[in-house]
This record gives C-alpha cells, structure tokens and sequence, in this order.
C-alpha cells in the first residue's frame, strides 16, 4: 500500500509548496516596490 501514501504525501506536500512559493513571491514583489519607491523620492 505505498502508492496511497505517496499520494497523500504528495497532495500535503503541494500546495504547502505552492503557498509558500506565493509567499515568496509577494516578500520579493513587496521589495521591488519599496526599491521603486525609494528611486523616486530621490
């Protein structure tokens, strides 16, 4: 029976993946912005 396990592990493991790439993804986008803002006080 090692498949359905897998397969749980699988379907655990993706969207904690894909949460966290989204996490990742907003922290990098927040940077980019506060850059941006940064340049153009300047």
């Amino acid at each position: 029976m090692s498949p359905p396990i897998s397969l749980l592990r699988l379907s655990a493991f993706v969207p904690a993946m894909s949460t966290t790439a989204v996490f990742f993804f907003q922290l990098g986008l927040m940077g980019v912005l506060e850059r941006a803002r940064e340049r153009c006080r300047c």
